[in-house]
This record gives structure tokens, C-alpha cells and sequence, in this order.
């Protein structure tokens, strides 16, 4: 639930309806993959949605290095269960994939809206649809954020600078 796939199926069907041009490919499996299935069905997605079932991490890296733009429309789930930051954003920045995530616990900590990616509420489809249509109609602004995401990675996810930070404050501990 906290991966919010349900709400970027709403927001597939919203740019299905305006006639945008896409495919989601989403991998993974879990406890929901049946009913994501009879939704794209539902919603008239096959063929534009595929799931894609588990991947070997070299075949993930692969999808995600060509992929136009990366959603993560985390939530919190209605148990309270919610992803901290979820690693497939920092692996799509580092990779230089423009991304479009929820403001939801630490996911605003390294996707700054406007700068490196695109933020949008948590359950909200259509407002999640404007921005992968802005994302997937304006290469330039998909290439600014990615290279702005891409120097965020490499400026404070560095394991040698953040070791070194480490020992500098161990340091001064000591």
C-alpha cells in the first residue's frame, strides 16, 4: 500500500485519456499485484501498464537508466506503514532518471520540487498526471532536474565524503 501504485494507476488512466504517449513499467511483486492487475484492466491499461514481476538488479538498473521519469507515489497506509526514502529514488537520481515522488516523510529530504524532481501531494492522481505529462512532454526539464539530482548524489550520498564527515566528527569527539 505505502508504494502507492494504485494512485499511478489513476494518474496512467488520466494521461490514457488526454492522449499522452506512454508505458509504465512496474517491477516487483507483493501482496497487491493481483488487484493492481484487475485495475489496469479495469482502467483500459493493458498493453500501456505491464508488471513486470521481481528482476534481477542488473535488469532494474537497465529499466530505470532508460526510463523517461521514475514515480514514486509512496503514501502513508492506513495502518501507519510508510516508506522512509525509498531507495529506488536515490538509485533513479544517481542514475540521472528525472523523478516525480510524493511529499511524504523523507522523499522531500532529496527531491526538491522544482529543482531536483517533481513533488506532488500524496493521493492525488490527477495533480501526479500533470507531472509525469510535464515530465514526458519537456526533455529539457527532464534532463535540468536529473543533472541537479544527479550532483545532489554525488554531493551528499558519497560513501568516501560521508566517511570522512564521519571521522571529522569522531574526531573532534575525541
Amino acid at each position: 500500500e505505502k508504494k502507492g501504485f494504485p494512485d499511478l494507476l489513476e494518474a496512467c488512466a488520466e494521461l490514457a485519456r488526454r492522449g499522452v504517449e506512454f508505458r509504465c513499467d512496474m517491477v516487483g511483486d507483493g501482496p497487491l499485484e493481483g488487484a493492481l492487475a484487475r485495475r489496469i484492466a479495469g482502467l483500459g491499461l493493458a498493453g500501456r501498464v505491464n508488471l513486470l514481476g521481481l528482476r534481477r538488479q542488473d535488469e532494474v538498473k537497465r529499466l530505470v537508466q532508460g526510463a523517461a521519469v521514475m514515480a514514486a507515489p509512496c503514501v502513508v497506509g492506513e495502518d501507519g506503514d510508510m516508506d522512509g526514502l525509498p531507495t529506488v529514488i536515490l538509485e533513479a537520481m544517481a542514475l540521472g532518471t528525472p523523478c516525480v515522488g510524493t511529499d511524504v516523510t523523507g522523499i522531500p529530504e532529496v527531491l526538491h520540487d522544482g529543482e531536483t524532481g517533481l513533488m506532488v501531494p500524496q493521493h492525488a492522481p490527477a495533480r501526479l498526471a500533470d507531472a509525469l505529462q510535464r515530465l514526458l512532454s519537456d526533455a529539457t526539464l527532464r534532463c535540468a532536474l536529473a543533472g541537479r539530482a544527479r550532483r545532489l548524489m554525488e554531493e551528499e550520498f558519497d560513501i568516501h565524503r560521508n566517511a570522512a564527515r564521519i571521522r571529522a566528527v569522531f574526531a573532534q569527539a575525541a
